[in-house]
Formats: C-alpha cells, sequence, structure tokens
C-alpha cells in the first residue's frame, strides 16, 4: 500500500526574481508489515533579469527517511543547500560555480550518526560556432566529519541538433557519488552523455502546431 502527497507553488514578485516552494510525502507498508516514509519540503530562489551576466539558482531541502523493515529501524533527516551561478562574460563564454552544503543525522537502531559535508564546483564552457561548444569542470567534496576530501574533474564537447535542445558527451578523470549534489552536474567517474532541452509555452504551441 502506498500513499503520496504533492503540492507546491511558484511567484515571481518582480521581473527576473522567482521563488518557489514544494513539499512531497511518500508512505507505503508491505504485507510482510515493512514500513518506509519520504519526505521533502523544498524551496527555491531564481534571480536571472533579463540582459543580466548573471544567473543564480538556489534550492534548500530538508529530506526525511524512516525504514523499518523488522529488522533495522533507520530514521533519517538531512538539510541541503544547493547554489548554482552563472556568469557570461560575453556571448560564447560561460563561468560556472556551484556550492553544495549538507548537514545529515541518522538513527540506525539505536545508533545516532551526523555529519556536514560542503561541495564546491567551477566549470567552464567555450562556444566553438554556434552548434558546437566544449568545457572543463572540476569539484571538491569535503566531509568534515572524517576529514575526508574527494576531488573530480573532467571534459565534454555539445552540440545542438535542434532549438532548445543540447546533447554532450563527457568524461570525468576522476570523480565520487553524491546523490544530494549530483543533479545539476554528473560527478561519477568516467564517461557520461547528457541531455538538456528547453521547454516554455512558445515550444508546447510549435509541438502542438499551435500558432
Amino acid at each position: 500500500d502506498r500513499f503520496g502527497f504533492l503540492t507546491g507553488l511558484y511567484r515571481e514578485n518582480r521581473l527576473g526574481h522567482g521563488m518557489s516552494a514544494s513539499a512531497q510525502l511518500f508512505q507505503s507498508e508491505t504485507n510482510a508489515g515493512a514500513t518506509r516514509v519520504d519526505g521533502d519540503l523544498r524551496l527555491g530562489w531564481a534571480y536571472r533579469p533579463a540582459g543580466s551576466e548573471w544567473i543564480v539558482f538556489d534550492r534548500f531541502d530538508l529530506i526525511y527517511e524512516r525504514n523499518d523493515d523488522g529488522m533495522t529501524d533507520l530514521d533519517s533527516w538531512r538539510l541541503v543547500n544547493n547554489m548554482n551561478t552563472s556568469w557570461m562574460p560575453n556571448n560564447r563564454t560561460q563561468i560556472g560555480l556551484q556550492h553544495g552544503a549538507k548537514y545529515v543525522r541518522s538513527t540506525i537502531d539505536m545508533d545516532s550518526y551526523t555529519g556536514f559535508t560542503d561541495l564546491i564546483g567551477v566549470d567552464f564552457r567555450r562556444d566553438i560556432d554556434e552548434r558546437w561548444d566544449w568545457g572543463l569542470h572540476g569539484n571538491l567534496r569535503h566531509s568534515w566529519q572524517s576529514d575526508v576530501l574527494d576531488y573530480g574533474f573532467g571534459v565534454d564537447v555539445g552540440r545542438s541538433f535542434a532549438e532548445n535542445t543540447w546533447i554532450s558527451i563527457g568524461y570525468n578523470l576522476s570523480g565520487f557519488d553524491d546523490e544530494d549534489f549530483s543533479r545539476s552536474r554528473y560527478l561519477a567517474q568516467g564517461p557520461y552523455i547528457r541531455v538538456r532541452f528547453k521547454a516554455d509555452q512558445m515550444t508546447f504551441r510549435q509541438l502542438l502546431g499551435a500558432q
């Protein structure tokens, strides 16, 4: 049995400044008696004025997980903040910066664990022509509780095959896994393919053949 609840709100108080809020909650129970609860409360802010060289996106999540399968009782929550900025000094060059931070508290049976981790990511993109571009990126993650540093860096080449569509092929020479920081960029070591598609009300009108 599974129950789900989702809600969301977006408001643009002034042109180029947007605020969003969303919440989702899922609860499931099996015939064997195992139960699981997943919740995510999210707040977001977007700064993207027309004609500005800077774009900023910031997202804050309060994530809760509870899992009781009869053998292990897991109760965990974490605070995660992801900020991504983009600066375009000219029409062919883009420099991006990501800063992520998260605090985790988990209780497994009767034992509790806490930890703080942050990440800094930098990438550089340059247009070759109207369709092709290339990029470099690097990441550094610091787990403060264990004082462990993880590094990642790689290269990629991208091409626009159609309007508002961009496909890139890249390879990370070094990397690591982190689901809380990898939604805006691929962090794991090895090859990858990334597809981006811009969609708005005009895009769907074009797909439907409306004027």
